[in-house]
């Protein structure tokens, strides 16, 4: 018996995580940002439909055209599906949505997953969200109040999602945010939606306790390229390893986190 091998060249798919993160921070942005090398799937879906129900004009093709820069509470409630991505994001820049409140909502499975350390900081940095049925869980309503700043712990323990989420809706607070994760996991993630955040313009000051992020800010259109997803990568190489092959993984950048 031989064992086979792989030969040739294959393109990472692209990161749903940075696919994520550009479609909210376009939709923030003034002006027409372009989503380039975008990954369709249910989850980024979600957020994309999210992103149009609170104001965001878009045009979807093999790339995505955003028209951001001011978000309105939607007329009917907002579904992340089964994505907690979606749900953390969405929620938290709701609190930014004018007009009146939001409903966000997803699948059964999504309501059983902890949204309460990110109600309680956008509580604590002057916003109002709460949840409408068991505490801490979808479905949740946020007023478009806006966020008055401040200081906040974010327990971090169980998802970096709700510090991700918190960075992104503190770069419109009327005064300045410290966050100060608590435990917090899967900082690469946190690095990632940092990176994404410095793209559109926005200023995120990082401390050896937390973050600092300064008020008001106006981020700016921009062009993004999602790049390779390199866990995804990685199983190819490995299978590439087991069999003693020679793949080339195209698609892949070093200029991401």
């Amino acid at each position: 018996m031989h064992r086979s091998k792989l030969s040739g060249s294959v393109k990472a798919p692209p990161s749903k995580s940075y696919t994520h993160r550009a479609l909210v921070l376009a939709s923030m942005a003034a002006g027409e940002s372009e989503v380039m090398n975008p990954l369709y799937c249910r989850d980024t879906e979600a957020t994309l439909q999210c992103c149009m129900k609170l104001g965001a004009r878009v045009t979807a093709a093999e790339d995505i055209t955003v028209l951001g820069g001011r978000l309105r509470a939607p007329c009917s409630m907002l579904d992340a599906k089964s994505s907690g991505t979606t749900a953390r994001l969405i929620t938290a820049v709701a609190s930014h949505a004018a007009g009146g409140f939001t409903l966000v909502t997803g699948s059964r499975s999504l309501r059983k997953r902890p949204m309460g350390p990110l109600l309680l900081a956008i509580r604590d940095l002057g916003g109002r969200a709460w949840s409408i049925g068991e505490e801490g869980r979808l479905p949740v309503v946020v007023e478009g109040c806006g966020l008055a700043g401040g200081e906040a712990e974010v327990d971090s323990r169980l998802s970096s999602q709700f510090l991700s989420a918190l960075l992104v809706t503190s770069l419109w607070a009327r005064r300045e945010v410290k966050l100060k994760p608590v435990g917090l996991v899967s900082k690469p993630y946190v690095e990632m939606t940092v990176h994404v955040v410095r793209w559109f313009g926005g200023r995120i000051e990082e401390k050896s306790w937390g973050y600092v992020v300064p008020p008001k800010q106006l981020l700016k259109p921009a062009g993004f390229r999602v790049p390779g997803d390199f866990s995804l990568a990685a199983l190819l190489a490995a299978a590439a390893a087991l069999t003693e092959s020679r793949v080339e993984v195209k698609g892949l950048s070093l200029a991401h986190p």
